[in-house]
């Protein structure tokens, strides 16, 4: 991915602390962009900056931020701070969300509405906070969402629901903002091995680390090319849809990287 012509680009990525951001960050290091990386763990923030300079890019050329992307103001905070800092904002890459279980009849409204202050709030905040800066350079949004937007699984209600709300969040800014020559996609992974999902609040506890491998190997069969992704196969694709080089003429597209899973009728992730 030599041709991405991303170096010098300033990228903002929430929840760039752990998982998917950090090693999406980590890729755009090595492409030579520019990183604002903001997430609620001060430490997370401090390793994926070392991870970053590992890459090979400059400490200068990395701002980190604490914040709570459910919070207007802290959002706010992030995008002025990361414009004053590199002077403008190419891309914006709302990353950041939360899992929860639980079907519909046993779900309450509390947990709907917890799930979409992050998956769909946040996202929200972050794209109205930093739209006047994205209008200056006419970047544009690449959006991370789930297959479960478009495919349902079983036990996760307020997941489906608040990823399906995110998709249409995409294509409706895409017909708003193309006119103004920014360009909104969004990427939807199915499971991913090497993220921090099975561990994160909220997940039963069959789901927790110590059953995680077992959990794993039971899914891989249920999706067309036998297991779960990669991190590393979903990442690339980010840079791509960030890219004017490579998607200049793609807008309000979700792009599954979920190893068919969305064409089976099993109903595990």
């Amino acid at each position: 991915m030599d041709d991405l012509r991303l170096e010098g680009k300033v990228v903002l990525i929430t929840g760039g602390s752990s998982g998917l951001g950090q090693n999406a960050a980590v890729a755009f290091a090595m492409q030579g962009a520019y990183l604002s990386l903001t997430g609620r763990s001060e430490d997370g923030l401090a390793m994926s900056k070392r991870k970053c300079i590992d890459a090979g890019l400059p400490a200068d050329k990395i701002f980190t931020i604490a914040g709570d992307i459910t919070n207007m103001d802290d959002c706010k905070q992030i995008s002025d701070e990361t414009a004053k800092y590199f002077g403008k904002i190419d891309v914006l890459v709302n990353n950041a969300g939360v899992v929860a279980t639980g079907e519909f009849e046993k779900t309450p409204v509390e947990k709907v509405k917890s799930v979409f202050e992050t998956n769909v709030k946040g996202t929200f905040h972050m794209t109205k906070t930093t739209l006047p800066w994205l209008l200056a350079t006419k970047g544009n949004i690449v959006n991370v969402s789930s297959f479960t937007a478009q495919r349902p699984v079983n036990d996760y209600f307020a997941y489906c629901l608040s990823k399906s709300a995110l998709d249409q969040m995409t294509k409706n800014l895409a017909l708003e903002l193309g006119p103004v020559g920014i360009r909104v996609n969004v990427v939807n992974p199915g499971i991913m091995r090497d993220t921090n999902l099975w561990s994160r609040p909220g997940m039963p506890l069959y789901k927790m680390p110590i059953f995680g491998g077992f959990i794993l190997k039971k899914i891989g069969p249920m999706y067309p090319l036998g297991r779960g992704s990669l991190s590393d196969e979903v990442v690339p694709a980010i840079l791509f849809l960030s890219s004017d080089t490579c998607s200049s003429f793609i807008t309000g597209h979700s792009l599954m990287i979920d190893g068919g899973k969305a064409l089976t009728s099993e109903q595990a992730f």
